[in-house]
């Protein structure tokens, strides 16, 4: 049974089948106009133009993303997923395979906060990168 397309958990649910169709437009479409989007090195990001240009280098970067979801859960307006995540560097063909998570806020039906979390360290030497 689908959940209501517009709660928490149906937003997530929406996030890894954009993520894994490479859908920036999909992605973004989630989003508040002036979200703010913590990444796992703590870089911030607010506002749509900014989370599509950081989505935008990513993507071109990164091939074959794939987000498995291990486990939702959500309550009110906040929800929590933990992925495992893959993919490939388009310049060396390096993979990199590992869990993440995302904890996400949503006021009317659009994501006002997200805060992403893995261990870049990890993903870096997956990589082959310092």
């Amino acid at each position: 049974m689908l959940t209501n397309p517009r709660t928490p958990a149906a937003i997530l649910e929406h996030q890894t089948a954009a993520w894994n169709a490479a859908d920036i437009d999909a992605i973004l479409h989630d989003f508040a106009p002036d979200a703010v989007l913590t990444s796992a090195s703590g870089q911030t990001l607010s506002g749509i133009p900014a989370i599509r240009q950081s989505l935008t280098s990513f993507f071109s970067a990164f091939a074959q993303i794939r987000l498995t979801v291990r486990t939702l859960v959500a309550q009110d307006n906040t929800a929590a997923c933990e992925w495992e995540f893959s993919c490939r560097h388009r310049l060396t063909g390096n993979t990199a395979r590992l869990p993440a998570s995302v904890f996400i806020t949503c006021h009317n039906g659009k994501i006002t906060e997200w805060r992403e979390y893995y261990d870049t360290a990890q993903f870096k030497a997956q990589l082959g990168q310092r």
